[in-house]
This record gives structure tokens, C-alpha cells and sequence, in this order.
């Protein structure tokens, strides 16, 4: 498993390293997202969730194919982080707000 986004961020902004892995393997990327009900979120670079007990969690994946990614790195990057943030049950911000 690879953490695209890296151990330091910013989060879901991702490197080329996991998409030059994926490509140069065939293999797919199986996106993961987890939403929580209720959850403490801390004010790290990555808003590190910690779930309230006996909260619900909602966990969704979604599998791209390794013809899906073809497409050049930039746009490649820029959909997968939406798709991310949408498993993850958060809307799209702009350049300025995601640093």
C-alpha cells in the first residue's frame, strides 16, 4: 500500500511516485475513503480523524483500472485527488485553501 499524498502532505495531493508505480506495474489503484458520523478532527496537515466512540463509519474504495490511467500526470493527479476527497465525504477546495 502506498499513501499517495506522502508522510508530510498536503493531503490528497498526490506524488508521482505512486502513479509512476501503478503505471510502470499495470496495476490499478484502489482508492479508499472513510467518513465518520461523528469524529475529533486534529489541526495537522492531514485533519487526522479520531472517531467518537461507538460512532458509525461510512468506508468506501474505488478501483481505477490501469487504462484510466493514460491520461497526463497533472490531470491524472487532479482527478484522483477529487475522487479522493469525495470518498472521503469532503467537497473540492481551491489551490489557495487546500495548502
Amino acid at each position: 500500500a502506498i499513501t499517495p499524498d506522502g508522510p508530510r502532505g498536503p493531503i490528497y495531493d498526490l506524488k508521482a511516485g505512486a502513479l509512476l508505480a501503478a503505471r510502470r506495474t499495470g496495476s490499478a489503484i484502489l482508492l479508499m475513503g472513510i467518513e465518520y458520523r461523528k469524529a475529533w478532527r486534529l489541526k495537522s496537515w492531514d485533519r487526522f480523524c479520531i472517531p467518537v466512540p461507538f460512532s458509525r463509519a461510512r468506508v468506501r474504495f474505488e478501483l481505477v483500472s490501469p487504462e484510466q490511467l493514460d491520461a497526463h500526470r497533472e490531470d491524472l493527479a487532479r482527478w484522483l485527488r477529487g475522487r479522493l476527497m469525495e470518498l472521503n465525504g469532503e467537497r473540492e477546495q481551491s489551490a489557495e485553501a487546500a495548502g
